[in-house]
């Protein structure tokens, strides 16, 4: 009885330190930089530039206003690639005539298309030909999937001011709110510029785990990003035959 007693303490005491060592691996400085940097290519790969060009000028089109965004490749069909962006980047109210275009990493560009907008949500689906290379589809995983931790590390990606899908870090904050939108948004500390609305927030497992929105006015190191359950809520009412969030 002894013995046994014995043999269950060394292998209750082998398994305790075994478990801190999968805990020290996954923390090790190297496992997080290649994390990182997986994340960093795959952010890259499904983001997209969006130009956004106004006119009232009915015989020439002259372009009045000239906006600049990004956007999250989140699906696609036999002919097209769908990006999710903010509203605020495509917003045609004020116009009589707009045209869109998306570009690239590799700076390749095609004509892009306003699909479906919900304003209240700050959000808007574009489409545009399957013919860019290197893109990649980013699907949005659901809230349980990825909740957020204090301080987690998170990477923004984007295209501010046509630069190459700028990528920079920081840490989830919270949630927070803004007088933009009637719902929470998620707080974090990852630097974005004019030009990244509608562009990614991502976790280090490379999932998309907000849409980037706004600066906040009153704190230089406080973002804000449209979280994962008002996404899901505006995609499922997005009216495509193939939508996939329809039935989440």
């Amino acid at each position: 009885m002894k013995r046994m007693t014995v043999l269950m303490l060394v292998f209750f005491i082998m398994m305790i330190v075994s478990g801190c060592q999968f805990l020290d691996d996954t923390r090790r400085p190297e496992t997080v930089q290649s994390k990182m940097m997986e994340t960093r290519t795959v952010g890259r790969s499904g983001t997209v530039g969006i130009q956004s060009v106004f006119s009232n000028r009915v015989i020439t089109r002259a372009p009045d206003a000239t906006a600049f965004g990004s956007g999250v490749v989140f699906f696609e069909s036999d002919s097209h690639y769908y990006a999710i962006t903010n509203f605020h980047v495509v917003d045609f109210s004020d116009y009589a005539y707009y045209e869109y275009t998306v570009f690239t990493l590799e700076h390749d560009d095609v004509p892009a298309e306003l699909e479906y907008f919900d304003a209240s949500k700050d959000l808007a689906i574009i489409s545009f030909t399957r013919s860019l290379d290197g893109v990649q589809v980013l699907p949005f995983g659901t809230v349980e999937e990825t909740v957020l931790t204090r301080d987690e590390m998170l990477i923004s990606v984007g295209f501010p001011s046509e630069l190459n899908a700028v990528v920079t870090y920081g840490e989830y904050l919270g949630l927070g709110r803004t007088d933009k939108v009637d719902f929470d948004v998620i707080t974090h500390s990852a630097l974005i510029y004019p030009g990244n609305s509608g562009g990614p927030l991502l976790n280090l497992h490379g999932n998309v785990i907000g849409i980037n929105t706004w600066s906040s006015v009153n704190e230089r190191d406080r973002f804000m990003a449209i979280g994962l359950f008002e996404i899901h809520e505006f995609l499922k009412t997005w009216d495509y035959e193939d939508n996939p969030y329809q039935h989440d």
